[in-house]
C-alpha cells in the first residue's frame, strides 16, 4: 500500500510518497482503505520541526475518511466496508 510521509524536517518539499506492506489489523484494531486525508496543524508543525527532530520515516495524515477493510476479532463497533470519518490516535494506526 502507499503512505505519504517525511524522514527530515522542512516545508511541503519534505513530503514523499513510500510502498509498504499492507499490516494486518491486531485483536482490537482495524484496516482502514483511506479516501482522503486533512493535514492539521499540529502535523503541519510536526513537519515544520517546531517539536524537535524527528526519528524515522513519518506517516501523515491521521484525519482521514476512508472504508473499513477489516477488522480485528474485538471489534465491535465497526464492519468491512462500512465508510466513516475519523480522526487517528497516532499514525502507525493507518498507512494506506
Amino acid at each position: 500500500m502507499k503512505v505519504i510521509g517525511f524522514d527530515h524536517v522542512g516545508g511541503p518539499d519534505v513530503f514523499e510518497e513510500r510502498t509498504v506492506d499492507t499490516p494486518q489489523p491486531a485483536a482490537d484494531e482495524l484496516l482502514v482503505k483511506v479516501i482522503a486525508i486533512g493535514l492539521n496543524n499540529r502535523e503541519r508543525a510536526e513537519r515544520a520541526g517546531e517539536f524537535g527532530p524527528i526519528s524515522g520515516f513519518t506517516v501523515t495524515g491521521r484525519d482521514i475518511v476512508g472504508t473499513v477493510e477489516s477488522v480485528g476479532p474485538n471489534v465491535k463497533d465497526f464492519t468491512p466496508a462500512k465508510s466513516s470519518p475519523h480522526t487517528l490516535k497516532t499514525a502507525t494506526q493507518s498507512m494506506s
